[in-house]
């Protein structure tokens, strides 16, 4: 990693990013209780493979290790009232490739407003237009076909299929030059002229 790419990561490890539904905020050990809620939601624990409820012990480590690293960045997802909703991340930065980690986007306001779209655009411009990594990939699992369509029409393709600790996931990769959110911005150009009128449209992400 470069020292202009290490200082990116270390500046945006502590800067809010600001959306039109969501703000990306840096994850601190404040967040920790916000998180393992997150994380032992049904959907969550089933998309991330994990079979166990986190308990704050095992976030306050994992935040612990977090601190040491210098190539990953890790958001909590707050809408505009400032509710901690979900979390993101980027992973395995580097010089030419960076990981889209695991989101989670909390099933009892998703359907609210566009927040899970948003948040996925928010990354996938970050690590293009901040960053300047050419290229992006993302682990998925096989059975997750929501993704899976999301991913193909923001231009990523399927490079592979790997199997991680019995789980099979389809491995996604997306150069900056194929990123193509036109269609997903007419969508949250349309929930904000919705939302100006007062009335809100069903969300599709």
């Amino acid at each position: 990693m470069s020292t202009k790419l290490q200082r990116l990561v270390d500046q945006y490890r502590c800067t809010r990013l600001e959306g039109r539904f969501v703000d990306l905020v840096p994850y601190d050990k404040s967040n920790q209780v916000d998180v393992v809620r997150l994380r032992n939601l049904p959907a969550a624990r089933q998309f991330l493979s994990q079979g166990f409820l986190s308990t704050r012990e095992a976030q306050r480590a994992w935040y612990e290790a977090y601190l040491t690293r210098r190539n990953d960045i890790a958001w909590v997802v707050c809408d505009k009232a400032g509710r901690a909703i979900g979390t993101n991340r980027v992973d395995g930065i580097g010089a030419f490739q960076a990981e889209k980690g695991s989101q989670i986007i909390d099933g009892k306001v998703a359907l609210g407003a566009p927040y899970a779209l948003e948040t996925e655009l928010m990354l996938v411009r970050f690590v293009f237009g901040v960053l300047g990594i050419p290229r992006l990939i993302a682990h998925i699992r096989e059975d997750n076909e929501k993704v899976h369509s999301f991913n193909l029409r923001l231009g990523f393709g399927i490079e592979s299929k790997v199997e991680r600790d019995g789980i099979h996931y389809l491995r996604f990769a997306l150069s900056s030059k194929d990123f193509n959110s036109a269609a997903f911005d007419a969508i949250i150009e349309h929930w904000i002229e919705r939302r100006e009128r007062g009335k809100a449209p069903p969300s599709v992400c």
